[in-house]
C-alpha cells in the first residue's frame, strides 16, 4: 500500500508508516494493562488485553494517522463503532470477519481501498485447530 502525504518519514519514494507494537503497557485510564498484538491483517487487528484481574480481547479496524504517519490504537470513542471488545478469542475472531469487510481500512478523513490477499488465509494461519473446514 502507498499513501500519499508530505510526511518527512519517506524513503526512496515511498512512505514509511510506524506500525502498532505487537506489546505494550497501557497508560491513562489503562494504565498498567499489558497489551499483546495476536492477530493482525491488512484491515484489522485483535490485541488481548491482561487487566491483572482478567483477560479480554480488543478488536479493531486498523486506521491511518497521516499526520503523523502511523497506524493509531483505537481511542475510547471509537468502541462499538470502528473498535469491539469481547472476553471470548473464538467472538473476536468473528467480529474481526464481520465487521472488517476485506478491502477497507480506516482513516483519519475517509476509507481507503485497499486490496487484501491475507485476511481470509489469517485464520488458518493463527489459532485454527483445524477443527474449521477451508471455504477456499
Amino acid at each position: 500500500m502507498e499513501i500519499h502525504d508530505n510526511s518527512p518519514n519517506k524513503s526512496q519514494g515511498q512512505d514509511i508508516i510506524e506500525e502498532l507494537p505487537t506489546h505494550f503497557i497501557g497508560s491513562g485510564e489503562v494504565r498498567g494493562f499489558k497489551f499483546c498484538q495476536i492477530c493482525v491483517t491488512n484491515h484489522g487487528f485483535i490485541y488481548e488485553v491482561n487487566t491483572g484481574d482478567r483477560i479480554y480481547y480488543e478488536v479493531f479496524r486498523k486506521r491511518l494517522n497521516h499526520r503523523f504517519a502511523c497506524i493509531s490504537y483505537p481511542r475510547a470513542k471509537a468502541f462499538g463503532i470502528s473498535a469491539w471488545t469481547t472476553p471470548d478469542l473464538d467472538r473476536a475472531k468473528e467480529i474481526l470477519r464481520e465487521e472488517i469487510p476485506i478491502g477497507t481500512m480506516t482513516s483519519e478523513a475517509h476509507t481507503v481501498i485497499v486490496s487484501d490477499e491475507t485476511q481470509a488465509s489469517l485464520f488458518d494461519n493463527y489459532g485454527n485447530t483445524g477443527s474449521e473446514e477451508s471455504n477456499g
